[in-house]
Parts: C-alpha cells; sequence; structure tokens
C-alpha cells in the first residue's frame, strides 16, 4: 500500500491556508499603516515644534527646511513633491518654498502654506495620498493649533479609508471640519 496524501486531503490544506492568509494580510497591513502613520506623527510633530522655536527666535515662520535646525532626509523640489501630484487641482495647499518638502521614505515632510498663507506641518503619506498636519495657525474653522489632523486626498482608497483604518475616525459625508484641504481632513482623537 502507498502512503501519501489524498487530493482532498490536498484541496483541504489548501483552504486552510488560504482562508489564513485571507485573514491574516489585511491585518498585517494594517499595522504597517500604523507603524508608517506612527512615524509620521513623531516627524511632524518634530517639525512643529522646531517651527515654533523658529517662530519664538524670529516672529515669523520657517519657509523652508535651509531655516530650521532639524534634517528629515532627501530635499524634494515643491514641484516634484507627491503633494502637489495628489492635490494638482486644487491650488489651496502648496509646500511653502522650493525647498520646503524632504524624503523621509514611506512618506514627505512637508512645511505648507494654505491658500490665505496659513502655516501648516504635515507629514505625507506618498502611495496613498494622505497624511497627518498640525496647523501652527487658526485655519478656517479651526484654531486648536495642539490637536493632530488627519487628511486624505486620495483617489486610490475611498477618501475616509486612511483616517478611519489607521486611526479609527471616519467623518460623515460632506464634513470638512477643516477647511484646509479639498478633501478629508478630521482630528485625530488620540495621539
Amino acid at each position: 500500500m502507498k502512503k501519501g496524501f489524498t487530493l482532498i486531503e490536498l484541496l483541504v490544506v489548501v483552504l486552510i491556508i488560504g482562508i489564513l492568509a485571507a485573514i491574516a494580510v489585511p491585518k498585517y497591513q494594517k499595522v504597517v499603516e500604523k507603524s508608517i502613520a506612527s512615524k509620521m506623527i513623531s516627524s511632524a510633530r518634530m517639525l512643529r515644534e522646531s517651527m515654533k522655536r523658529y517662530y519664538m527666535a524670529n516672529g515669523k515662520y520657517a519657509g523652508s527646511f535651509e531655516d530650521l535646525d532639524i534634517n528629515f532626509g532627501n530635499p524634494v523640489s515643491a514641484a516634484n513633491s507627491r503633494l502637489q501630484d495628489c492635490i494638482q487641482n486644487s491650488g489651496s495647499v502648496r509646500p511653502a518654498s522650493d525647498d520646503a518638502v524632504r524624503d523621509a521614505g514611506e512618506y514627505e515632510i512637508v512645511i505648507g502654506r494654505q491658500y490665505s498663507n496659513k502655516i501648516f506641518a504635515m507629514a505625507y503619506r506618498k502611495n496613498v495620498c494622505a497624511g497627518v498636519f498640525f496647523i501652527l495657525e487658526p485655519v478656517g474653522s479651526i484654531t486648536d493649533t495642539d490637536s493632530l489632523y488627519c487628511t486624505s486626498a486620495d483617489y486610490v482608497w475611498s477618501r475616509t479609508d486612511y483616517c478611519s483604518k489607521v486611526f479609527g475616525t471616519n467623518p460623515n459625508v460632506g464634513e470638512d471640519g477643516v477647511g484646509m484641504l479639498p478633501s478629508w481632513t478630521v482630528r485625530v482623537p488620540s495621539y
């Protein structure tokens, strides 16, 4: 008598592996995104603190990384920023200068200006066109400069997916609480 597995036994094993993979892969992707988001928050926070120190010393916010005592990696020209690609039709949000974007691997660090020239510090996830930011000056209906905000201007995921998947926030359809980006923008409940 030959020893071995029957076709049915092999199919059952493949089915079980497929079910486990279908459960594990999305969980793994969410953990990876949360890890990257954690790095983005840390970078945005460091940029915000550096900008505040610059403001205290000079009476205005820095418009470029050249003015700051902080280094985030490789410079990216404002025209080549992924932020500009993702919100190409807006014009309301832009890097503050040509030296206001740094490539940090999975994301960019941006010193930005909103259309009314209000400054913000942002870490922007390149592949999903979403990010986290701190405002440094009140903008629109938002006056809380200590809160972290999540925004998504993407065309890959649905607009609320990044913030809801990573932070658990889920704004109502049509709500734009910050009025900073042509997208979903919500305050991160805790960070």
